[in-house]
């Protein structure tokens, strides 16, 4: 499985899915285009400026690895429509002969699509989607929206608060991609089952869609700095000046990218309480990249002659990323074809090193069934903070990366089952922030 497809399963966190922004009028016209490799065409009903961001050689490309990962598109048919923030969303559920995805076709007001997406088959029937856990006291707590300004940022969150007086704020550091305030992937939701379930327990917390979620169109320059570390530290600024929230204790929640980049925010942030890290990589991304692609193409024991080229190729821009990356280097040299300012952030930030400096409480979390974010990371960093007193460290035998309970060998279809971050998490997150006040 190649990295058009990683994008969405490696990177949870991953609201992880791939992107193209295109323009058109009706969506089955575009999808059937891609079905019978009319790339000109489907180019030409790009936007004038996103055509610029995205060639037609590009297009092909993609669409040409997603039916070398996943076989040929031998059919599609609409599942549902949604608006989600003044956007119509439509899923358009794509049997290919190896697996069967949604696309998420998203579009403006005049029925142009901004944004293409790969997705696992979204559960549209309100009775298969989510719901709210059971160890939720919907009576307990209260959810107001908020909005949170910065620069030209405009950051749409929740804030989740008990009804009882709180000494404690948790805020929700999300994985890469344009993830929502809940972390959404399929029909699962698992910042939303932790912030209701700390709320029942008398602990307050705002999550918040990501920048890049809300700002479909970001620069090409985007870093780990503009993608998550300057909105986390908007959200803290934020709660340090309210009225009703200043002066309580806060914490960090960070999940995969967002645990990884925890340390960071906390260094310029040294007020921060403590540090959840859920799943948060030790190693590299591109290393990870590479792991998980080998493992989910070896997922059924056989890895063809299109898996290994693809592989092969990935092997090599990984290489080329560690060993001659500059400023100036074309993304289609770069892992996931992410331009090369983001990746030379990532290798400015050594999160082992950092993590070592820091005196909060912290918590790391981790699924022994998670394949994107392995016990291996977690070793990691339990080696790098082996004096350190403050550090805990737990391993959840069911659990995979989302947080979710799961049976034998993990893959990426049980994310598309209906599920809720089981209580425990909720037990453990709670009684370690209450004996750390």
């Amino acid at each position: 499985m190649n990295f058009n497809i990683l994008v969405f399963f490696l990177l949870i966190s991953l609201g992880r899915s791939i992107s193209i922004f295109s323009q058109n009028n009706e969506t089955n016209t575009f999808i059937e285009l891609l079905k019978t490799n009319n790339f000109p065409e489907a180019h030409h009903l790009f936007d004038t400026t996103l055509q610029k961001n995205f060639s037609e050689a590009k297009l092909k490309d993609t669409w040409g690895s997603i039916s070398k990962s996943l076989g040929t598109l031998k059919s599609y048919k609409p599942n549902c429509d949604k608006t989600i923030d003044g956007f119509q969303v439509k899923f358009i559920t794509c049997e290919f002969e190896k697996q069967t995805l949604d696309l998420k076709l998203v579009l403006n007001e005049i029925k142009e699509i901004v944004g293409f997406f790969i997705v696992p088959v979204t559960q549209c029937d309100d009775k298969k989607g989510y719901k709210i856990p059971k160890y939720a006291d919907i009576s307990s707590y209260k959810e107001e929206k908020i909005s949170i300004e910065h620069d030209t940022i405009s950051l749409n969150g929740t804030l989740t608060i008990p009804n009882s007086t709180t000494q404690s704020i948790c805020i929700f550091i999300h994985g890469s991609g344009p993830n929502d305030r809940d972390e959404s992937i399929g029909p699962n939701k698992p910042f939303k089952d932790i912030a209701l379930g700390l709320a029942s327990k008398g602990i307050a917390s705002i999550r918040f869609d990501k920048r890049t979620f809300t700002y479909k169109n970001m620069s090409a320059n985007i870093t780990i700095k503009e993608e998550v570390v300057d909105d986390v530290l908007s959200v803290i600024d934020y709660i340090s000046n309210n009225k009703d929230l200043k002066g309580k204790n806060f914490y960090l929640i960070g999940h995969s990218l967002g645990g990884m980049l925890l340390p960071k925010i906390v260094e310029q942030r040294p007020n921060v309480k403590g540090g959840i890290f859920l799943a948060a990589n030790a190693r590299s991304l591109e290393d990870l990249i590479l792991i998980q692609s080998n493992f989910l193409a070896n997922l059924d024991g056989i890895i063809s002659p299109e898996e290994n080229q693809e592989l092969t190729k990935l092997k090599g821009q990984v290489e080329y990323l560690k060993d001659s990356i500059s400023t100036v280097s074309p993304s289609d040299k770069l892992p996931l074809n992410v331009p090369a300012p983001y990746w030379i952030s990532l290798k400015n930030y050594n999160q082992l090193e950092t993590v070592k400096r820091l005196s909060i409480p912290m918590y790391f979390l981790q699924g022994k069934r998670d394949y994107q974010v392995t016990t291996e990371d977690l070793n990691l960093w339990e080696a790098s903070l082996i004096t350190n007193k403050n550090a805990k460290f737990k391993i959840y035998p069911k659990l995979n990366h989302l947080f979710l309970e799961g049976k034998s060998k993990p893959n990426p279809n049980e994310y598309n089952e209906p599920s809720n971050v089981p209580l425990y998490i909720i037990e453990d997150i709670s009684k370690w922030i209450n004996s750390n006040q």
